[in-house]
């Protein structure tokens, strides 16, 4: 996979005139050739229900998806140049809010282990720490705040296409379906 330098994706509504609607999530997968796919996300539309996302906020995406340790990755340039697109679910966002939430508004004096860090490593594991849950937290406001609710996510199709280096920038639009 070739990382663009840019994504920008129009909504727009069944007839095709674009939805300006703000706050609208979306998520971005990829497909890994060897071990686990990486999900890029959260991402918000502006008032317009347009979409600007850099290479940047791709790369910083995929290195917290990556940074959960949940499964083994390789790097986002080692995926398939598949891609697809797609609008969060309420269901997505209700279990994505449900598990993050508590994690969220846990204190570092609340972390079972704390006391048994070196004194000398102790500040810069809470300064991590609080980095990790303050960027969570924002990513939770991400979720919490989304105007998904109001839309047909399971009636709107998913966008697929491949970054496969062809251009620098990539524009897509998204036919949503209100409720």
């Amino acid at each position: 996979m070739v990382i663009p330098d840019k994504i920008v994706i129009q909504l727009i509504n069944e007839s095709g005139q674009p939805f300006k609607q703000d706050r609208v999530l979306i998520g971005i997968r990829t497909f890994a050739i060897s071990k686990n796919n990486i999900d890029l996300y959260p991402f918000l539309s502006d008032k317009e229900g347009n979409f600007v996302i850099t290479k940047k906020e791709l790369q910083d995406s995929a290195s917290r998806f990556v940074s959960y340790g949940l499964m083994d990755y390789s790097s986002l340039e080692s995926a398939s140049p598949d891609i697809e697109i797609y609008l969060f679910t309420e269901e997505q966002i209700k279990q994505y809010v449900n598990y993050w939430e508590p994690k969220a508004n846990r204190k570092i004096k609340d972390f079972p282990l704390i006391n048994m860090i070196p004194e000398d490593k102790k500040e810069d594991f809470i300064r991590q720490y609080e980095e990790g849950r303050a960027k969570e937290s924002e990513q939770l406001i991400k979720f919490k705040t989304s105007y998904n609710n109001q839309l047909n996510a399971l009636q709107t199709q998913a966008i697929k296409g491949q970054w496969d280096g062809v251009r620098d920038i990539y524009k897509y639009e998204m036919k949503i379906k209100p409720l």
